[in-house]
């Protein structure tokens, strides 16, 4: 799959229209073109961590409605490695 066929994949899978990801995906658009995030709540102590390793990330939206991101040992460990940068 080519690199931008997996970001529109990815980006409708995050909830984005046809429309939004055809807009973002336009040569020459910029990140002006992109929509506002969705504000998020994570606060500490937010993380359960399992006994195999996974994680899971106790999240609520813009409206407070709660929700989780669960990741399983390998996609911990990736997020992880990028939230600690390339210096880490």
């Amino acid at each position: 799959m080519r690199p931008q066929n997996e970001m529109a994949v990815s980006l409708h899978r995050d909830g984005f229209s046809h429309a939004e990801i055809a807009t973002m995906l336009t040569p020459g658009a910029s990140l002006a073109d992109a929509p506002d995030p969705t504000p998020l709540r994570w606060g500490l102590d937010d993380v359960m961590w399992g006994d195999d390793d996974s994680v899971t990330v106790l999240l609520s939206g813009p409206n407070g409605e709660p929700y989780w991101l669960e990741l399983d040992a390998d996609r911990a460990a990736a997020l992880r490695r990028d939230l600690a940068g390339p210096n880490a």
